[in-house]
C-alpha cells in the first residue's frame, strides 16, 4: 500500500482526546481511512492506513491500540515531529504508540476522568 500523506487527509472525527494524546480519524483523498496517533517511540505523530473492520475491533475492545497499529495495511508510516516529516518502512523500526497497551474502553475511561476533573 502506498504511504498515507497527512497533506491529503480530510478530518472525519476525533476518537479520543486526553491531555497528552489525540487519536483522530481521517479519510485520505483515495477513500482509505487513516489514523493519526502520538508515539511513545520514536517521538512524533504517526499517520497510517486502517481497515474499517480493524477499527471496529478496536472500538469494541477486542484489540489494543498497539494491535490496531500492527493490523495496519500500511507498509510505510509517516511520522511528523515538529517541523520535520519522515517516511519509514513500518518493519524497519520499532514503533510504539502512546498508550498502546490500552483498549478503547480504557482510553474512554481516562478521557471521562479527565473531563470530570476539568468540570
Amino acid at each position: 500500500m502506498l504511504p498515507i500523506e497527512h497533506i491529503d487527509l480530510e478530518h472525519v472525527e476525533n476518537i479520543i482526546t486526553l491531555h497528552d494524546i489525540n487519536i483522530d480519524l481521517y479519510r485520505h483523498k483515495t477513500g482509505i481511512l487513516a489514523l493519526t496517533i502520538p508515539l511513545e517511540a520514536p517521538p512524533g505523530i504517526s499517520c497510517f492506513a486502517i481497515e474499517p473492520t480493524v477499527l471496529k475491533w478496536f472500538v469494541t475492545n477486542r484489540i489494543t491500540l498497539q494491535e490496531l497499529f500492527e493490523y495496519s495495511p500500511s507498509l510505510f508510516i509517516e511520522i511528523r515531529e515538529q517541523d520535520a516529516t519522515r517516511l519509514y518502512m513500518r518493519f524497519d523500526i520499532d514503533i510504539r504508540l502512546k498508550y498502546g497497551d490500552l483498549f478503547f474502553g480504557e482510553l474512554q475511561a481516562r478521557q471521562q476522568n479527565t473531563n470530570n476533573t476539568l468540570s
